[in-house]
């Protein structure tokens, strides 16, 4: 070898050659598996999207079969037939059950068969009847139907935001009988519900409704007390015969005369602060996926909002749904600061108002 010093610079140089490009070829092949699971991602997306679009349909498809196979005429020999196989030869029983309310059985088989809802049974003995929804929630009720049939039939709480999450958990103030709570607790993407309720009596019933669908139950957290802007002792009033329509008895100074009137003074209840339990629960849980907040405690959402406004708790909301009970002016300073994406909310009344608020 004439020149060992030249041949070891050439060697090197080849080396390093040799190496820059084999780092170029580990940035492509990296960039390629990168760019792979982009991919397989939107191809993931894409079937899932495709998948939910084919449920839609379905959906739609049955629900045209029902108008066809369930034509409603009231004054046909047909109609009364179809009602009794629907009742299973029940329907003087819930007559009976009904008597003494504003719903009559055309109400309740007109409300099932146009939303896939099956009638189970009827115990007059234990004042329920049982209904299962088309996912296969089982329901218990008595003669009050508004909150089952807001929930079930208008889909008042199943925003469709609540799909583009892939993990929340839920947080359902003013849990009633429990039937947001199984709506949205059966959800796949739903991992956890932490439900509140103030009325013993309510909460029994949601109960019974938890035992009934243990599947969701699992999911389930409840607590039998209310949340509001500090810890106390209050008096809670409600309409008697009501769906469970239960209020802090300061909250009535907010209603017109008329409507105070049809409420009377059941018993004592506790309230807890509620930016400290919701935090307490997401510090335990040790809680990082989206949070969505349903609030529905006929006029004690004003004091709960300000609360957690105020303690930065709201900062970690994702989405709140629910209704407030005497207008939304009270409501939209805490709502402005939520950075929206979009606020939806419409009237039901002069003063009840859903809505529905994502953060961006």
């Amino acid at each position: 070898m004439k020149n060992p010093l030249n041949f070891i610079k050439k060697a090197n140089k080849s080396l390093n050659l040799y190496l820059e490009n084999f780092k170029k070829n580990q940035n492509f092949v990296s960039d390629y598996y990168k760019n792979q699971e982009v991919l397989n991602n939107f191809i993931s997306e894409h079937h899932k999207s495709h998948e939910k679009l084919d449920q839609l349909i379905n959906e739609f498809n049955q629900f045209n079969r029902n108008l066809e196979n369930f034509n409603i005429d009231k004054t046909s020999t047909d109609h009364d037939l179809k009602k009794g196989y629907f009742f299973k030869g029940k329907e003087n029983l819930l007559e009976e059950f009904f008597k003494d309310t504003y719903i009559d059985t055309d109400f309740v088989y007109e409300m099932c068969i146009y939303n896939n809802i099956s009638f189970l049974t009827i115990l007059p003995n234990k004042n329920r009847i049982y209904l299962k929804t088309k996912d296969g929630i089982i329901l218990a009720t008595n003669q009050n139907l508004f909150v089952l049939k807001e929930i079930f039939t208008q889909n008042s709480y199943l925003s469709p935001k609540l799909y583009e999450y892939e993990e929340f958990i839920f947080f359902d103030i003013g849990m009633h009988r429990g039937y947001a709570s199984l709506a949205i607790g059966q959800m796949d993407s739903c991992k956890a519900v932490y439900g509140f309720e103030i009325d013993s009596n309510t909460f029994n019933f949601a109960q019974e409704n938890f035992a009934l669908n243990p599947r969701i139950a699992r999911k389930i957290n409840s607590y039998q007390f209310g949340l509001s802007d500090s810890d106390k002792e209050v008096n809670i009033c409600s309409i008697p015969l009501s769906d469970g329509r239960t209020t802090i008895e300061d909250n009535l100074l907010n209603l017109n005369p008329s409507e105070r009137d049809k409420y009377t003074l059941t018993k004592r209840a506790k309230i807890k602060k509620a930016s400290k339990v919701l935090n307490q629960i997401i510090e335990k849980e040790n809680i990082t996926s989206k949070i969505v907040l349903k609030i529905d405690t006929e006029g004690a959402e004003y004091e709960i909002l300000d609360d957690l406004y105020h303690s930065g708790i709201l900062n970690k909301i994702d989405l709140i749904m629910g209704e407030c009970h005497y207008g939304m002016e009270k409501l939209e300073d805490y709502l402005d600061e939520f950075n929206q994406e979009q606020l939806d909310y419409q009237y039901n009344s002069k003063n009840i108002c859903t809505f529905y608020y994502k953060r961006e």
